[in-house]
């Protein structure tokens, strides 16, 4: 070495390479990177190795409790840095989700917030209710798995809208979705169906006191049967506009279904055993920063 050159802290990492196994996978990654992005894995490293410890061409082999795809996931975000961009950038929810507990369980923050973001962007949290966002269903398997990922990590702020996608599906369906670490998630679902079938047909049930046209009491009777299905943020009043609602019935119908929608709306969390909203904001500001932090954000 030259003189007067120094060793620059913080990267000059070691040779020292380390196998990780994870179910049936195993990794072979430069410890001294691992080491530096996670105190955890830092601490297990310096602990001294037995000598009848497990090795693979020379390296030992440490295991760990993760799933296999899911700790590849985390690995790969952890050397990649093109795996797992910032959002908005796309990835898929399962990448998402294994990514967020694990940066959690090893103590990556910066992964952890990256995790966070791409699924505030994905729509999944959302500050105030703003009509038609919420029309879209998401699959019962996604929604579980939101719920399930969020409770580890203590996301809490992700549930109540998680909760509610899930509880949207009907009993077989649910059930039909669920796993052993999800049941408990399912069984909370089931027991909100009734609320949530009298939430809808609540927000469907308008007609304006001074229309007697047949055809308008028809079409909102039958929208209030169609709220058998419990999806209250469903927005049903532009079926009935182009069904041929009267104008003063249409009215009246837009303005009381979104002060009953957003009165759910506010209620959703207690429904869940939840925070209030309020609550559930700080909690998330606090651990991600003031809402224009995240590009794209629901709100």
């Amino acid at each position: 070495m030259e003189k007067n050159t120094v060793k620059v802290e913080g990267l000059w990492f070691s040779r020292e390479m380390i196998v990780i196994k994870a179910e049936h996978k195993l990794f072979r990654v430069p410890a001294g990177i691992l080491s530096a992005r996670s105190s955890v894995f830092s601490d297990m490293m310096a602990f001294p190795q037995p000598l009848d410890e497990e090795r693979i061409d020379g390296t030992p082999v440490l295991l760990v409790q993760d799933t296999a795809d899911g700790f590849d996931a985390f690995l790969r975000a952890v050397y990649d840095t093109s795996f797992f961009m910032p959002a908005p950038a796309p990835v898929d929810l399962f990448t998402a989700l294994s990514i967020l507990r694990l940066s959690h369980k090893y103590d990556i923050q910066y992964l952890h917030r990256r995790a966070l973001d791409h699924l505030v962007v994905d729509g999944w949290y959302h500050q105030t209710y703003r009509g038609a966002q919420f029309s879209a269903r998401r699959s019962p398997i996604n929604a579980l798995s939101v719920i399930s990922a969020a409770t580890e990590v203590n996301a809490l702020w992700f549930l109540p809208y998680a909760y509610y996608c899930a509880s949207t599906f009907s009993c077989n369906t649910l059930l039909a979705a669920s796993t052993t670490e999800t049941q408990p998630y399912v069984q909370r679902c089931l027991l909100s169906h009734a609320a949530l079938l009298r939430a809808t047909v609540s927000a469907n049930q308008f007609l304006a006191t001074r229309c007697r046209k047949e055809m308008c009491r028809d079409l909102l009777e039958c929208s209030v049967v169609a709220g058998s299905c419990p999806n209250p943020l469903a927005d049903s009043v532009v079926d009935l506009k182009v069904e041929g609602i009267c104008d003063s019935c249409y009215e009246n119908t837009v303005i009381q279904q979104h002060e009953a929608v957003c009165t759910f709306w506010e209620d959703l969390p207690q429904l869940y055993g939840l925070p209030s909203w309020a609550d559930l904001h700080l909690m998330k500001c606090v651990a991600m920063g003031p809402e224009d932090d995240v590009a794209g954000e629901g709100t």
